[in-house]
């Protein structure tokens, strides 16, 4: 949220960051999941990702319960055993690192930091049916949508130019001193009448 503030040809932005209300990877992950079955033909996977530019999709049963994930890496490992008839169970891995829908994001950083090739990870409910996706992608762009803002486990959120709340009092003590000053010099008279 961004405030702005004019006088005459001064003009002051004060940001208020607003940070997610949860600090759970569902709060990060993409919800418009692409899966694929068991039994899909290997070409047909291969489009999805390029199409979609995926890095892998999550391999579930009809009931949507993850059985597996294909990723690029996995086809690029096992290229030697792709041919037209190559379904996705013959490539896939079929135990997949996931989230649970109520782990944190710094759950999904040490998931990332400690499994490199990981990409995505599947996130699911307790049935193990896949609610969503958290890429690498997801957790850069956190720093595109939330700034330099960073939730460290069991602490208030923190900023690293300091706190919001004394940087907006700050840029309101300014804006109320040079609307004075600007009163008393005579340049908001017109403004005034």
């Amino acid at each position: 949220m961004e405030i702005l503030f004019r006088i005459s040809i001064f003009e002051f932005r004060v940001c208020i960051l607003l940070m997610p209300e949860q600090d759970s990877v569902k709060s990060l992950m993409n919800s418009r999941v692409i899966s694929v079955l068991p039994d899909t033909p290997i070409i047909v996977a291969i489009d999805i990702l390029l199409t979609n530019n995926f890095n892998g999709v999550p391999v579930v049963d009809k009931a949507g319960v993850i059985v597996g994930i294909l990723t690029k890496y996995d086809i690029i490992i096992n290229r030697s055993s792709v041919r037209d008839d190559t379904k996705v169970k013959d490539l896939m891995n079929n135990d997949p690192l996931v989230l649970v829908e109520n782990m944190t994001v710094d759950d999904a950083v040490k998931a990332f930091s400690e499994h490199h090739k990981v990409d995505p990870i599947p996130v699911v409910d307790m049935t193990r049916r896949v609610i969503g996706v958290i890429s690498r992608y997801d957790m850069v762009k956190m720093f595109r949508e939330y700034g330099t803002v960073f939730t460290v486990k069991n602490q208030k959120p923190i900023q690293r130019s300091g706190n919001n709340g004394v940087w907006f009092f700050v840029a309101l003590v300014v804006f109320l001193s040079i609307a004075a000053a600007a009163y008393y010099l005579g340049f908001l008279d017109s403004f005034l009448r």
